[in-house]
């Protein structure tokens, strides 16, 4: 009976861990979110990149977003020029960038901007991009229609993909597991 409780309980403990990453910030190489990976062969070339969330079916509108975009290109590479689809931007995309809309973008799949890259210098393989917490924050924010928060789950995006380059990783919570440990 103990076992089964445990089992019980671990099961409840996963699908919450789950269920409360139904929404995700990526960056893609295409408009559709379909690609997650680009190969950038020439020098002074641009080359773009959209950054996108998906958004669970529970919310009708976005009005705001947090995160920050760790890794990927430096200025020593590219000349690196955001273009963010509202103009109510506050911060940095290195550190953390909260973007409002004034009209609530429509779920599910919504642009929050592009990020536009002129190649002056090689990037190296396998270089990774991923959505992440904004410094000083406690995670990745979809704020909807109704002004409430929302984790949002962020995913990785990789320039000259040389392998299997994986988008989006979903992992739960340390705490979780950590709970799960102490019934024993």
């Amino acid at each position: 009976m103990k076992k089964m409780l445990t089992v019980l309980v671990l099961l409840a403990l996963a699908s919450n861990a789950f269920a409360q990453n139904d929404h995700y910030i990526s960056i893609y190489a295409d408009e559709a979110g379909s690609l997650c990976q680009m190969d950038t062969p020439n020098l002074y070339q641009n080359y773009l990149v959209y950054v996108l969330g998906t958004i669970d079916s529970g919310i009708t509108g976005v009005s705001a977003v947090e995160f920050r975009l760790d890794g990927g290109p430096t200025a020593d590479q590219a000349i690196i020029t955001p273009n963010w689809n509202t103009d109510l931007v506050i911060g940095d995309p290195a550190t953390g960038i909260a973007l409002a809309f004034p009209v609530f973008l429509e779920p599910p799949l919504v642009l929050l901007g592009t990020i536009n890259y002129f190649l002056i210098l090689a990037f190296e393989n396998d270089l990774t991009m991923t959505v992440d917490i904004a410094e000083g924050m406690t995670q990745i924010t979809v704020v909807d229609q109704g002004y409430i928060e929302h984790p949002a789950t962020g995913c990785t995006f990789t320039f000259n993909c040389t392998g299997e380059c994986l988008c989006c990783v979903v992992a739960t919570e340390n705490s979780s597991w950590g709970a799960i440990k102490a019934l024993y």
